[in-house]
């Protein structure tokens, strides 16, 4: 039996996350004390499969320093020249894979459910969760459990159940042809390739395509949802425990070991990382980037750049790398 392969699209340019991601990829924004990647590649290993194939792009260097630092011969990389959508990205990367079993699991997808029961029913499937507002998402409509039609953020929604992002194929040869189809025929969407275009072929061709629900699924496209599924997560794993001398670690949250904190409050639901200074303030669920200064400030629902300095009385921010907030 041919073993599992693994396909992660983390080439895209997170306009939705701007400005952090002008400087980084959005893969490696922290979310619960680690990379939104690490997160994906700690779930992904666990499953042991032979190859996982990272499509990078915009911050690929990024991408590559942190993936070797996990010293594995799993991972290979594929380099998506310009930023034509997920369908594109899948399609260059099917080009290294010997058409085993496939995963594919979108690098802004943060998910907690059993893929090993999944992949034991050995059909095709995705990963779906009912949402309030369809609209923002790809959706599938159902009929007899088998998918009858996909479709990308539509604006009549005829089901709630949205796409989330991971997708298991048992056999991906009549996936990757009809990516292949798509690109060779130019048909695109704001110069995208849809990914769902593909899917839509499958189904169109007579593919049993089935759905399999992700109850844990911490979306990070915004920077309001990355918050909230960094509270969520700290939540869940209770974060860390590191005694300040003189401040306050108010639970859950997470502070890197590296992080100087004086005489402030950190939490509930705050991620602090490496390097970073807080100093004589409040920062609470919030995210605070490696080697961020905070100073004399009370923050909350705020996501903080690296090495940003802030500095006075702001309430919530949105600062990118480098950034300088003073309010004195």
């Amino acid at each position: 039996m041919a073993k599992l392969e693994v396909i992660i699209p983390v080439a895209g340019v997170g306009k939705r996350l701007r400005p952090h991601t002008y400087s980084m990829p959005k893969a490696l924004i922290h979310v619960a004390g680690k990379p939104i990647l690490g997160h994906i590649l700690d779930e992904i290993e666990s499953l042991r499969p032979s190859k996982v194939v990272l499509v990078v792009g915009h911050g690929a260097n990024m991408i590559r320093k942190y993936v070797s630092k996990r010293k594995s011969s799993l991972y290979e990389f594929v380099h998506q020249p310009e930023p034509k959508g997920i369908g594109h990205a899948v399609s260059l990367a099917g080009q290294e894979l010997s058409g085993g079993p496939l995963l594919i699991i979108l690098g802004d997808t943060i998910f907690r459910t059993d893929l090993n029961r999944v992949m034991s029913k050995r059909r095709n499937a995705i990963g779906v969760k009912p949402v309030k507002d369809p609209s923002r998402f790809g959706v599938v409509e159902v009929k007899g459990g088998r998918i009858r039609k996909v479709i990308e953020k539509p604006k009549r929604p005829t089901s709630n159940l949205a796409i989330v992002g991971i997708y298991y194929i048992e056999d991906p040869f009549v996936l990757l042809e009809e990516l292949s189809r798509l690109v060779s025929s130019g048909r695109s969407t704001k110069g995208e390739f849809q990914f769902t275009d593909g899917l839509a072929g499958m189904v169109e061709r007579g593919l049993r395509l089935g759905t399999f629900k992700v109850e844990g699924w911490y979306d990070c496209g915004t920077v309001e949802a990355t918050l909230d599924a960094n509270a969520s997560l700290l939540e869940l794993s209770g974060g860390n425990r590191r005694r300040l001398k003189d401040s306050v670690m108010l639970q859950p949250s997470f502070v890197d070991k590296s992080a100087t904190v004086l005489r402030s409050v950190i939490g509930p639901h705050t991620t602090i990382v490496k390097g970073a200074v807080i100093i004589d303030s409040v920062v609470r669920s919030s995210i605070v980037e490696a080697g961020a200064r905070i100073e004399n400030t009370i923050l909350e629902r705020s996501l903080v750049g690296r090495a940003a300095r802030i500095q006075g009385k702001a309430t919530s921010v949105n600062a990118s790398e480098l950034s300088e907030l003073s309010h004195l």
